[in-house]
């Protein structure tokens, strides 16, 4: 089994997880903060940005495939606010990769993680249980 992290981030409000507690996964827009442009997926490392986050076991074939099929499917698209944004993308990797996510829309990355923590409790690594800097 894999371990996903979905986390929303300190200051201006944004979604990303990490696979495996390596690689990182974002959608952003290419013009920084613009709520229209081209998008882009984000491959930087989001650790000091962390403000919560939930890790949750997923099946190592469903990380691949998730990844592989939501990324082809932002690839050249626009990024727009509650439509195609970041927290749009990492609830469409959830939701690939077999987990429940909460009904859409999902416009607050803090509020999609605590949901999704609460919809796939059953799933928690251990050492996910709420700290200062995890949901309750």
């Amino acid at each position: 089994m894999g371990r996903v992290m979905f986390i929303s981030e300190t200051g201006f409000p944004h979604s990303a997880c990490q696979v495996d507690g390596e690689a990182w996964y974002g959608y952003k827009p290419s013009i920084p903060k613009s709520p229209l442009a081209p998008g882009v997926v984000d491959r930087s490392p989001r650790t000091f940005h962390v403000k919560t986050f939930v890790t949750l076991e997923v099946a190592d074939d469903a990380i691949g495939a998730a990844v592989a099929r939501v990324i082809a499917s932002y690839k050249g698209d626009w990024y727009c606010v509650g439509v195609k944004d970041c927290v749009t993308f990492t609830a469409d990797l959830a939701e690939a990769m077999g987990l429940t996510i909460p009904p859409r829309p999902n416009f607050l990355p803090e509020a999609f993680v605590t949901n999704l923590r609460r919809l796939n409790f059953g799933r928690l690594v251990d050492g996910s249980g709420p700290t200062a800097r995890n949901v309750g």
